[in-house]
């Protein structure tokens, strides 16, 4: 199964499967703080302002959640007799080459909408890359 660890336990996927491999492929989040523009529009700006250091904090807690997870699935999935294969990183390097540059699709499209996408993949990238995370393309410089 290629999946993210948190569902190796939640789906009972140890079950089922004898193999985990482990991508390394980078996080999937399903959890999320959203608002619309009309909403945020009708707050007072000390309630934006709190709500945009309450996403911050939760960003942060929800990276080590995730972590945990993970790191207890991978157990949960080895406890259960399952085999755990994680990808030699230059062949998820390789692989990471071999993709269309999505990024720079995903920047094009919102950029034509109007979304300021291009500085948004750049801030990303360059919170990645200042946290010292194992990036395997630059997709924002390409």
């Amino acid at each position: 199964m290629l999946v993210w660890g948190e569902a190796v336990v939640s789906l009972r996927f140890y079950e089922v499967c004898d193999h985990y491999f482990d991508a390394q492929l980078g996080g999937v989040n399903s959890y999320v703080i959203n608002v619309n523009q009309n909403t945020w529009d009708s707050w007072p700006e000390e309630v934006q302002v709190a709500m945009t250091e309450a996403a911050q904090a939760y960003g942060v807690a929800l990276g080590e959640f995730a972590a945990e997870l993970g790191a207890q699935a991978r157990e949960t999935f080895l406890e259960h007799g399952g085999t755990v294969t994680v990808i030699d990183p230059a062949e998820r390097d390789e692989w990471a080459a071999t993709l269309p540059n999505i990024a720079q699709e995903w920047v094009a499209s919102l950029e034509a909408r109007g979304v300021p996408a291009q500085a948004i993949l750049t801030d990303y990238m360059d919170a990645m890359r200042a946290a010292d995370q194992t990036v395997a393309r630059d997709w924002d410089e390409q």
